[in-house]
């Protein structure tokens, strides 16, 4: 997120455990709307949970949610490919139970 002065920038992130759904993405899109006011810009991939017909119909009835959609996968162009491979092979091979345990990693 950047605020609208652009003095501050925020990545908001949602883990799941399991597999996300079209449903997963209605409730963070939900809950985005009532933690964040005014315009709200998503950087959105082509992943098929982020195209799936529920998701963009209610993304269209919230005039406040902006959607810029990329390829599936363009680290160019959308820089928060970097981090998931960081953590990706930082995790490699790992499986922290626990916040505590990931921690000291």
């Amino acid at each position: 997120m950047v605020s609208p002065s652009a003095q501050r920038v925020r990545l908001h992130v949602q883990t799941e455990r399991g597999f996300v759904d079209g449903l997963t993405i209605l409730g963070f899109l939900q809950r985005l709307l009532r933690q964040y006011r005014g315009p709200i810009i998503l950087l959105w991939d082509s992943a098929g949970v982020h195209i799936r017909r529920a998701v963009l119909d209610f993304i269209a009835t919230h005039p406040r949610l902006e959607l810029v959609v990329f390829p599936k996968y363009a680290p160019e162009l959308n820089p928060v490919e970097y981090l998931w491979g960081q953590v990706t092979h930082f995790l490699a091979g790992r499986a922290p139970r626990n916040l505590a345990e990931l921690r000291t990693l």
